[in-house]
């Protein structure tokens, strides 16, 4: 049979895949038009593999969801493609089910045969422009692997590999290049603030060989807001985790879908839902999960989302403490967590550049310290909630009404403290 022959079978059996409303007959026709694309050399046949993969899905059969991007990848592998999206798209699946080295393996034997490819043309066209663009390309594949498994120093060395490809060019697109370097400054610099500084200079560096002195500083606004907050996440101590909670994943295939950050939503409705109970218990669970969301938003850069997290973290150990009717020596625990929460919630304000709303946090962890008779660390926190409050060497003459009544109270509160410490 010709390839068109095969396109036309495999357009039959896709046609009737669609109207069909059994899901494995779905599937298993779907399969069937897949191999007929396969027989024609067209890559389609990967997206009806990825058609009944969403069927699978839809009903909740992971097991088969992985089992049909395994095979669209190798599929794909198969046509000569060097793409590895149809493995990656199922990595967070391959985790929760305990196959990730059977996937990895997968998409390393794709990148190898790429690299190979990429170093072969680089030789045999003496560092050509396409060979060079096809290196690039490679490299950033292989940088897309390794931060889709949360491995940052991998990812790094990778994305800037694959940009140093694109400055042996003939000629240098230094438009392409900053954007590049601002996109790996991006996904990195909330975990690795440090490097992300050094990326984004380097992307601000590449736009100044664009624009001029005029034109500059609307084009590099938002980098010059992202760079100052990778400063002040590595001066305040921020730490974030670069890591997908297993209860993440556990919503993954409650909620019936393969990303691991679009279950946020349904796990703030269940967080909610045991706060309103006001049961003990249930009280403890939305603490647990307002603290998990809080965690994975500071890992996605919603830092704003992230400290209303944690806000409700430390509202739900507040009505414990109210519901359950107990003495703060009862809870030593819980209000070291609320300290603790507290100075999250500082060090993101921090970040955010709103120094008052950090000193307010810090004086509340403060608080907390004193409340447990824990006096060193409640000293330490009153004296950053006062640094942060007079930011800036303003005089106290002309401090606002609001700060000037709360650095006063940080004032009253450290000689407080101080006098209980002699």
């Amino acid at each position: 049979m010709s390839k068109e022959g095969f396109r036309k079978a495999a357009r039959d059996f896709e046609e009737r895949a669609r109207d069909e409303a059994d899901v494995d007959d779905k599937i298993d026709l779907y399969r069937k038009a897949s191999m007929q694309y396969h027989k024609a050399g067209d890559s389609y046949a990967c997206e009806m593999l990825a058609s009944a993969a969403s069927e699978a899905l839809r009903v909740g059969d992971f097991e088969r969801v992985f089992e049909l991007h395994m095979d669209a990848g190798k599929l794909s592998y198969e046509l000569g493609s060097d793409d590895t999206f149809w493995y990656l798209d199922v990595w967070w699946v391959a985790k929760k089910l305990g196959k990730t080295d059977e996937l990895a393996t997968a998409v390393e034997k794709t990148l190898k045969r790429g690299i190979e490819r990429a170093t072969k043309r680089l030789n045999e066209e003496k560092k050509s422009d396409d060979a060079l663009e096809y290196a690039s390309r490679v490299y950033e594949l292989l940088a897309n692997y390794h931060r889709t498994k949360l491995d940052f120093d991998g990812y790094l060395f990778n994305a800037e590999k694959a940009i140093e490809f694109l400055l042996q060019k003939s000629v240098v697109d230094n438009q392409r290049i900053a954007q590049k370097y601002s996109t790996a400054a991006n996904n990195v610099y909330n975990v690795r603030p440090d490097q992300g500084v050094e990326l984004f200079d380097r992307s601000i560096s590449h736009y100044e060989k664009i624009y001029g002195a005029s034109d500059i500083k609307g084009v590099i606004i938002f980098l010059r807001d992202d760079r100052a907050r990778a400063v002040a996440i590595e001066t305040v101590g921020l730490s974030i985790r670069a890591r997908v909670h297993p209860v993440l994943l556990e919503y993954m295939f409650r909620e019936k879908t393969t990303d691991p950050f679009s279950v946020l939503g349904a796990i703030t409705k269940d967080a909610d839902t045991a706060r309103q109970s006001l049961q003990y218990l249930k009280l403890l669970e939305a603490e647990r999960l307002n603290v998990i969301l809080g965690e994975t938003q500071l890992f996605l850069g919603n830092f704003t989302e992230a400290k209303k997290s944690y806000t409700r973290a430390i509202e739900n150990i507040e009505f414990l403490f109210h519901f359950a009717d107990t003495t703060p020596e009862e809870n030593t625990d819980e209000i070291r967590r609320v300290a603790e929460y507290n100075l999250i919630r500082g060090k993101i304000g921090y970040a955010l550049h709103n120094l008052l709303d950090a000193s307010q946090h810090y004086c509340d962890a403060g608080d907390n310290m004193q409340i447990l008779k824990d006096y060193e660390h409640a000293l330490e926190y009153y004296e950053i909630s006062l640094k942060y409050a007079m930011v800036g060497k303003v005089s106290e003459e002309k401090l606002d009404r609001v700060r000037r009544r709360h650095v006063e109270e940080i004032k009253e509160k450290i000689a407080e403290v101080k006098e209980l410490l002699e």
